[in-house]
């Protein structure tokens, strides 16, 4: 029996160029290389409400994913009398009350998160040759309704990942719809694959919110996961279980490279 095989020339990773602040003078972060120096990836990461980059990154570390560069972004807005945290969106009017999904504020806020998010993946594809599939994304809380729409709504092509962990769309987008949303805004990165965890003690989001929010996520994207951590209250990655249950999202979409294959000369695969 006679066979076509497809034989293509094996192309080698890139080594991606460590961030310089320079080329982003639309928005601050804290960059880190890979541990392993191979910046074969990148990681997003998106603070809680009145958090900075620079406890996030420390986490972004402390995972040390491999062959992944890792990039804290600092949130735009500022928040009323606290001076060394910010927010996603704006979230207080000035005598400290929170605002509630009535205030057109909050979601003028997030667009503009959005467009400096989007912005921010333009450069990393467009000046430092990453591929979309490459650039993954996670936030907790506030910093993951960020991660989220920016990467559901916010970017030209579909990334490689986004895990959230407690953080939603935000309520206006859920109440608009998904047919609303896709006539409002172009784009709909149906295809980017999505994690989120939720605690079952959770004091600030319900977990029947958490899963009527993530049947929402879920009508947008279809390669969509929503983990319930039992005993967990509102706060960042805290059990194995949880920790466990992000590495394997990233073990299924981080592109690793074989380095000892690439030093091959010649090399094909089929």
């Amino acid at each position: 029996m006679n066979m076509d095989i497809n034989v293509k020339e094996y192309m080698k990773s890139v080594n991606h160029d460590p961030l310089k602040s320079s080329d982003f003078n639309f928005c601050k972060f804290k960059y880190s290389d890979s541990k392993d120096k191979f910046n074969n990836n990148i990681l997003v990461l998106f603070h809680g409400l009145g958090d900075n980059p620079t406890n996030f990154i420390n986490f972004g570390k402390k995972i040390s994913l491999p062959q992944t560069a890792i990039v804290a972004l600092r949130a735009p807005f500022p928040i009323p009398f606290f001076d060394e945290g910010t927010g996603w969106y704006p979230s207080f009017d000035n005598y400290g009350e929170l605002f509630t999904s009535s205030c057109p504020l909050r979601m003028q806020g997030l667009l503009k998160t959005r467009e400096i998010v989007g912005r921010f993946v333009e450069v990393l594809v467009n000046k430092y040759k990453y591929d979309y599939r490459q650039i993954f994304f996670f936030g907790f809380s506030q910093g993951g309704t960020a991660a989220l729409d920016a990467a559901i709504f916010g970017t030209k092509n579909a990334i490689g990942g986004v895990i959230s962990i407690s953080g939603y769309l935000l309520e206006e987008e859920k109440k608009m719809g998904v047919k609303e949303c896709q006539q409002k805004w172009s784009i709909i990165n149906k295809s980017v694959p999505i994690f989120i965890t939720q605690g079952s003690s959770d004091d600030t989001i319900s977990v029947k919110e958490a899963q009527d929010n993530a049947k929402f996520i879920k009508s947008l994207c279809g390669d969509f996961s929503h983990k319930i951590i039992q005993g967990k209250n509102h706060t960042m990655v805290s059990s194995q279980v949880e920790t466990r249950a992000i590495m394997e999202f990233f073990s299924k979409f981080l592109h690793i490279r074989n380095v000892k294959l690439e030093s091959m000369s010649n090399l094909y695969e089929l």
